[in-house]
């Protein structure tokens, strides 16, 4: 509202300048010499705090921008790293030689993910491709498909999810601490209460369905996927998802 304010007294000044300085085109006395040079530098004037009111607002935009990255960039890294776990263990639901006959815990831990760093591949891909992919591994893995499976794959379809859920106490830690700030950064125009509340439920249910038994995965890996379009959105977060075997490691375990 205010630069909008200021936008129209420059208007007006700018008009009046132009008043100011076509009075010398009429008669051209000392008086009206006055007012072209007063109209001139009115001119000026009005233009330079026009530019340099554009130039604020970037910087403004700038500055709010590097603002909501810091906010939101941590939950953002737990949505990519658990969107890379889930089709790192997706990928090895057909291995033979994989060994799904481990604790979860052991799966999560330092040591394993050391160990099979250089036994497995690992890529990057653009968000989008890995949206595509996550999206296809849910409709194989819906409540409707999860019934046509044999007891042995469905075993490890719900290892895989169980291990998944499991993985998401920094990302549920994350996920709060952006809860606790919902008043703030709906004053500051970061994220929406409505918004706010969405990516709440989103996570919470998405961590619920995988930590259960011959439930609808699809449903849960929905629901990541729109929480990471949330956080994206509101951070203006472009990186790539990393498939690997990966999650947060604290100063302790090293």
């Amino acid at each position: 509202m205010t630069k909008i304010k200021d936008l129209k007294i420059y208007t007006i000044t700018i008009v009046i300048s132009l008043a100011l300085i076509i009075t010398i085109f009429f008669d051209e006395s000392t008086l009206t010499t006055v007012f072209s040079g007063i109209g001139c530098s009115g001119i000026a004037a009005s233009v330079m705090a026009i530019f340099l009111d554009k130039s604020s607002g970037r910087r403004e935009e700038i500055q709010k921008q590097r603002i909501k990255r810091l906010y939101f960039n941590e939950l953002n890294s737990q949505l990519s790293m658990m969107i890379g776990r889930a089709l790192w263990f997706a990928e090895k639901i057909d291995n033979a030689n994989f060994d799904w006959t481990l604790d979860n815990s052991v799966y999560l831990s330092l040591a394993y993910m050391c160990a099979v760093s250089n036994q497995y591949s690992s890529e990057k891909l653009p968000f989008s491709i890995a949206i595509e992919r996550l999206k296809s591994i849910g409709a194989k893995y819906s409540y409707n498909n999860m019934s046509n499976l044999i007891e042995s794959e469905r075993q490890k379809v719900y290892k895989l999810f169980s291990i998944l859920s499991e993985s998401s106490n920094e990302l549920l830690r994350e996920t709060l601490k952006i809860k606790q700030e919902r008043l703030l950064l709906e004053t500051e125009n970061y994220l929406s209460l409505s918004d706010n509340e969405k990516l709440m439920f989103d996570i919470a249910l998405a961590v619920e369905i995988m930590s259960k038994k011959d439930k609808n995965y699809e449903v849960a890996l929905l629901n990541l996927i729109d929480a990471a379009g949330i956080i994206r959105m509101a951070g203006g977060f472009t990186n790539e998802i990393f498939v690997h075997l990966q999650r947060s490691v604290r100063a302790g375990e090293i």
